[in-house]
């Protein structure tokens, strides 16, 4: 509990009062940079330790507290998860855009998805899975949507299709979830799909529309989990701009385990940044840029 930690210290309060920010010691950010690389995958090398005490230095504020140490302890107490839950999700990086990438697109409309979904007709299914697996505030599994619902047309309703959106962070997944973006948020979406999937705000923002929403499934998933754990295997997963925060060893066991999850002919798209040319790849096929696909049984 708070009243089991160290008493605060006369002169850091007051540099709290001031609005000063508290030294880190090397110690501290040590302890730290484990405990975000243990949770998250998310490697902290020296030169972040002043964007983490930039950040942790306002949760000490909130929690009234004036030392690292004190803060560290509170936060890894069993009872106060989530407490640790905020700090990843203040160190996460959750920069995105509608279309990111647009190669990607193209891709998946011309070439994976004609492909996927003629081989899943031949055996008689409409049962078509894809993860978004580092979901954000939402773009980028909406952009999904929509290009899926655009493949289809008319034929969509006939299909099992949709989204599984997965992100570490409960602040995003909560704001992906509304679906609500301002007008800077919606500059790289085209007006015409603005128009068909979004509803105008008096406010100038747009919100998602619910037959859009109801498409895309967010959920709170942790990409250090030993197992990814899924009923089904997927047909496409989507994973772009994460594994860039991640050490070679971590990047080497996500891949494997998004392998894993792959139906056979499945595809993996990674950000154009993450060659995957310094790890152990288990992919044999590379259909473009960052794209990725397994073997057919």
């Amino acid at each position: 509990m708070i009243n089991s930690l160290p008493p605060h210290q006369p002169e850091q309060r007051l540099e709290l009062l001031r609005g000063e920010q508290v030294p880190i010691k090397e110690k501290e950010f040590q302890q730290f940079s484990q405990l975000i690389y243990q949770e998250s995958g998310i490697n902290l090398t020296r030169d972040k330790q002043s964007l983490l005490k930039t950040r942790l230095n306002k949760m000490l504020k909130q929690a009234g507290m004036s030392n690292y140490q004190a803060y560290y302890e509170y936060i890894t107490l069993r009872q106060n998860k989530d407490k640790l839950l905020e700090v990843i999700d203040a160190i996460s990086t959750n920069h995105t855009f509608f279309f990111r990438e647009p190669e990607h697109f193209a891709l998946l409309k011309k070439l994976v998805l004609p492909d996927l979904s003629q081989k899943l007709s031949a055996e008689g299914s409409k049962d078509l899975r894809l993860w978004c697996a580092a979901s954000s505030s939402g773009e980028e599994p909406y952009c999904l949507a929509m290009t899926l619902m655009e493949f289809f047309g008319p034929q969509y309703p006939h299909w099992k299709a949709g989204v599984l959106a997965t992100d570490i962070s409960t602040k995003v997944l909560n704001f992906a979830q509304k679906g609500i973006y301002n007008p800077n948020q919606l500059s790289g979406l085209p007006q015409a799909l603005q128009n068909k999937y979004f509803n105008s705000q008096a406010d100038g923002s747009a919100e998602v529309k619910d037959f859009l929403k109801k498409e895309v499934l967010f959920r709170r998933f942790n990409l250090m989990n030993e197992q990814y754990r899924f009923r089904q295997p997927f047909h496409l997963i989507f994973c772009r701009n994460v594994l860039i925060y991640f050490d070679k060893a971590t990047v080497e066991q996500v891949i494997h385990r998004f392998y894993h999850c792959l139906a056979p002919g499945g595809v993996l798209f990674v950000g154009h940044s993450e060659s995957l040319k310094r790890i152990k790849n288990p992919f044999s096929l590379q259909l473009g840029p960052s794209v990725f696909q397994k073997e057919l049984a």
